[in-house]
């Protein structure tokens, strides 16, 4: 939304800001008579001035209905007013305080959510005139006052009928990667990137908040903005190798779970096989004591060996047969 900020006063003669029955557009009373900038103008005075602000920025050509915009006292404008209203500021509000005659004043600059700057204009009294136009910042935390100190009670802010409200931005976390932009607003979409370290392979994409990735199980994926702040984790696998002493695999490197096949070299020189030992715990092999058999691969390296051993003479059995001897009676 383009929004123009008022930072000067208006001209002589502005029939935004010059009463009805002097050929203006607003119906509010005459601004204080000692710094009446021109005959039948409604400054200086806060809710003369805002009536003004409000026709123009909706380039409106007559004043509010005082059910959407109140006339009268500034205390009263909150509770009788039919505007969307809330305690955050938005580009064109009409901030509001209570006690007495009250005080109304037009936000023109946000400079974050807890402070402002505002155009308005002051009464004042019948001897000093009051103040045709100024421009404060006011914050949150003074009661949105324009000092420390500030004591007059502030009610909320009016939204303007005209001007929508801002469209949010929220914020992208990405853990172990990268994106092309972190801030968006909903349906924004981004290019992100997994930073996958060395000796590992990507595994997917987790997504903690709002938002939504196009493909999970890419390392290169678009991530799309949703209704609120987003943080995505990209995980990773260990990439795990074997070395087959005396044998061979079908794979040799793989994710840990992986199951290859493995293979014992055939035994020679009087030798049969023995057993399959591993050098560390990483992986598993399925039956250590035949030599075809399986390996599932563990989150780490690992060294696999064909062991032999020398026939065994004693392996070879006989039988004898008993002898049956005759006595001879």
């Amino acid at each position: 939304m383009s929004y123009t900020p008022r930072t000067s006063a208006p001209s002589s003669g502005d029939p935004y800001w010059t009463k009805t029955t002097y050929g203006g557009y607003n119906k509010q009373i005459l601004g204080n008579p000692v710094n009446r900038p021109w005959s039948g103008s409604v400054l200086p005075n806060c809710t003369g001035y805002v009536h003004g602000r409000w026709m123009e920025l909706a380039n409106q050509h007559y004043d509010f209905d005082p059910s959407i915009l109140p006339w009268g006292n500034a205390s009263t404008y909150y509770g009788n007013s039919s505007a969307e209203k809330g305690q955050d500021p938005r580009l064109g509000a009409c901030m509001v305080w209570g006690r007495g005659a009250g005080h109304v004043c037009i936000v023109e600059e946000i400079i974050d959510n807890d402070t402002v700057v505002t155009s308005e204009s002051d009464y004042g009294d019948e001897k000093h005139g009051g103040t045709v136009f100024v421009t404060r910042t006011r914050r949150r935390g003074w009661n949105w006052g324009y000092y420390s100190g500030y004591t007059r009670p502030f009610l909320g802010f009016l939204y303007h009928p005209s001007i929508s409200p801002p469209v949010p931005i929220y914020t992208l976390t990405v853990v172990n990667g990268h994106a092309d932009s972190y801030v968006g607003h909903p349906t924004n979409r981004t290019s992100i990137y997994a930073d996958v370290p060395s000796g590992y392979h990507f595994k997917k994409w987790i997504v903690n908040g709002a938002g939504y990735i196009d493909n999970v199980n890419q390392p290169i994926a678009v991530f799309e903005f949703g209704d609120g702040d987003c943080t995505i984790e990209a995980t990773f696998v260990k990439i795990s190798s074997i070395k087959v002493v005396n044998g061979k695999a079908d794979i040799y490197t793989a994710d840990a779970g992986t199951v290859t096949n493995i293979y014992a070299d055939p035994p020679s020189g009087g030798l049969v096989f023995y057993k399959w030992i591993a050098s560390t715990t990483n992986g598993t092999i399925a039956n250590t004591n035949i030599m075809n058999t399986t390996f599932t691969f563990g989150n780490g390296d690992n060294t696999i060996t064909a062991l032999y051993k020398k026939r065994d003479s004693l392996s070879l059995m006989y039988y004898i047969s008993p002898i049956s001897l005759r006595r001879r009676m």
